[in-house]
């Protein structure tokens, strides 16, 4: 049958390299050789660990050029956690950018074990499924019992059907052999598989944001980082921003609320990539617009960006917000200086001002002057793309102010305890733990670890 598929290959540390050699690649040598291409197959490899090490970034019919891509991934292989998101991520755009029309769309994630994101990774599955493409995973058990990688796939693909486990690397091949039969089978006798929805949460902030701009750092540096692991990790931008908005601390009932902006920028100038426009529409268009194909990759100028929103005459709503993802310092005294000039005419407009430097170092002293000239503001540092999404969520925590009576019914260990806890008001798998200080109150929310529920008798 016709179906575009993507394997998503585990290449994590918990994979020994004897097994990896003389097992995994084989295996995957084996199933490609024995493919019927005849059919009109259409596939697609990305290799993970805790990033990607390899992308196809294209769907082939070609036998040959399927081989090469094996290749590529035992030869490039980076071996560390498993974080599966990040390929699912990477899954969904190959088909979404070179999958045909009107052939069904499949990824199949081949694993040794539990995700290390998990939250995240059915999250990423699930937006997927949201666009109508087939979710399914090979799992082969190394350190992991089989029940257990059996309940986090099934909560990766959203259903035991789409599940197989095999005790081990050594029956992985069989495993395989009839999986196109099954795809094939499953796709043409059922419905794509349901996205699942919940009731919106309770939002945590007292003050929501009503326009989000983000401010995207699109210098020579910038791409560096975000090509670093032989893939364009600009995309994780649009995880990180989908993170934000579909937290419970925020609460997702609000996400279509809330308007989002973006603007390139360089020591080229600037480009605004999109006027404010409802969230779900501004993710819905993400890709192929960042990074900004009409703003070359320049030096670095923190002033560029802020400076395009600062000359502009429309005023904040109350609530509005200013992210500012930034690679490095400005080596430019002079472009430091107009770069607090803006933010402190934004400032006084109103909006309040976050950054996120994504360095790899300590020195993160542009984000720290962009920051200050609000009361307001926040700083964030991350090493690269692949935890921005952390990042956003630390901001919703520590920037939203909390409502009065969510930790009204929090439960302490001791009456002199300082943390206590409470239920969140819709998902069973989440809590927020609430610190009481002297002067304030700060809730944070928490994710259970996977299959595990709150308890809060």
């Amino acid at each position: 049958c016709g179906l575009d598929v993507v394997f998503l290959i585990d290449g994590s540390q918990s994979i020994a390299q004897n097994v990896w050699d003389f097992l995994i690649i084989p295996t995957m040598r084996d199933f490609v050789n024995n493919l019927d291409l005849s059919q009109g197959l259409n596939v697609g490899f990305v290799g993970f660990s805790d990033d990607i090490f390899f992308t196809s970034d294209a769907l082939s019919t070609d036998r040959a050029t399927l081989l090469g891509w094996v290749e590529r991934i035992n030869t490039d292989r980076q071996a560390s956690s498993t974080y599966t998101d990040t390929a699912l991520l990477e899954g969904t755009r190959i088909l979404g950018t070179y999958g045909r029309a009107n052939v069904p769309k499949v990824i199949v994630t081949i694993t040794d074990g539990v995700p290390s994101d998990g939250p995240a990774a059915a999250q990423a599955a699930l937006d997927a499924r949201g666009r109508d493409y087939y979710t399914y995973a090979v799992g082969f058990v190394t350190d992991t019992s089989e029940a257990e990688m059996r309940t986090a796939l099934e909560a990766l693909t959203g259903s035991s059907n789409t599940v197989i486990v095999s005790a081990s690397a050594v029956t992985l091949s069989a495993a395989l052999d009839d999986l196109p039969d099954q795809l094939c089978l499953e796709v043409t006798t059922q419905a794509p598989a349901p996205t699942t929805t919940t009731p919106a949460p309770k939002p945590v902030c007292a003050l929501l944001p009503n326009n989000v701009w983000l401010l995207l750092d699109q210098s020579n540096g910038a791409q560096t980082l975000a090509t670093s692991a032989g893939a364009n990790r600009f995309d994780l931008l649009q995880t990180a921003v989908s993170s934000l908005l579909r937290d419970p601390t925020l609460g997702a009932a609000n996400s279509n609320d809330i308007n989002m902006g973006i603007v390139a920028y360089n020591a080229n100038g600037f480009q605004i990539t999109s006027e404010l426009i409802p969230f779900a529409q501004a993710v819905a268009s993400w890709s192929g617009v960042v990074p900004n194909n009409n703003l070359a990759f320049g030096g670095y100028s923190a002033s560029s960006g802020l400076g395009a929103l600062a000359s502009r005459a429309d005023n904040p709503a109350a609530a509005d917000w200013i992210v500012v993802v930034t690679s490095q310092d400005s080596a430019d005294p002079t472009d430091t200086a107009n770069a607090i000039n803006a933010a402190n005419t934004l400032k006084n407009k109103g909006f309040k001002i976050h950054t996120i430097g994504i360095t790899g170092t300590d020195n993160t002293l542009e984000t720290d002057l962009l920051s200050s000239v609000s009361s307001t503001g926040s700083v964030a540092q991350v090493n690269s793309y692949t935890q921005l999404p952390d990042a956003f969520t630390d901001f919703v925590q520590r920037l939203c102010p909390v409502r009065d009576d969510l930790c009204a019914d929090a439960k302490k260990m001791n009456e002199t305890d300082s943390i206590g806890f409470v239920y969140h008001p819709t998902d069973c798998d989440k809590f927020i733990q609430c610190h009481f200080y002297t002067k304030n109150t700060v809730a944070v929310y928490r994710t259970c670890p996977m299959g595990q529920y709150w308890n809060h008798a």
